[in-house]
């Protein structure tokens, strides 16, 4: 409702979410988590929308850029730029809930702060087989190949990673680094 003006009232974003006053819990929350995936600013008389979330809502060069600004929402707010930096490319670990207890979350939010990254992360199409994978770019050689390859930046060295699922061949190359498997 608010991308159609630019800007809404604190009662007009109330009454989009359906609630009746600012001091609950899921108001502060779904306000909050919206400023801090960069999707609405404060103003003097209530909200606007970013460009951010305005070209997700309606993106002018094609779903590209929606996925890319959505990757980057997604990637926005500290914490995940925490959690982000220290799995991409690896597996979230069973004992997630604990890291997020070392990284400030209290021990009675942990559980749940886990639950929704999880669930952020797959919205945002980060999660691929259980595996974070923000900033990797996938390209296909050709568009006949099922060979897929996935280039990662690992402590600002380049590793290129290729899989051809028909000849169950992973090629991983890098600085000082020729593996196949």
């Amino acid at each position: 409702q608010i991308a159609g003006r630019g800007e809404a009232s604190v009662a007009v974003v109330l009454k989009a979410l359906g609630m009746t006053g600012e001091n609950n819990n899921q108001y502060t929350y779904r306000v909050s988590s919206a400023i801090q995936f960069g999707l609405i600013e404060k103003t003097a008389s209530g909200f606007k929308i970013t460009d951010r979330a305005r070209l997700i809502l309606y993106p002018v060069e094609g779903e590209e850029q929606k996925t890319k600004l959505v990757k980057e929402a997604f990637a926005s707010p500290p914490l995940y730029q925490k959690i982000i930096q220290k799995y991409n490319g690896t597996e979230i670990p069973e004992h997630f809930p604990n890291v997020l207890l070392d990284m400030g979350i209290s021990s009675n939010l942990k559980d749940r702060a886990a639950k929704i990254f999880l669930a952020s992360a797959s919205s945002a199409g980060v999660m691929n087989n259980d595996i974070l994978s923000i900033g990797v770019s996938e390209e296909n050689n050709s568009t006949n190949s099922q060979i897929q390859t996935r280039t990662a930046q690992l402590s600002g060295n380049s590793v290129v990673v290729k899989t051809d699922p028909t000849a169950y061949v992973v090629a991983i190359t890098g600085p000082g680094l020729n593996l196949n498997i």
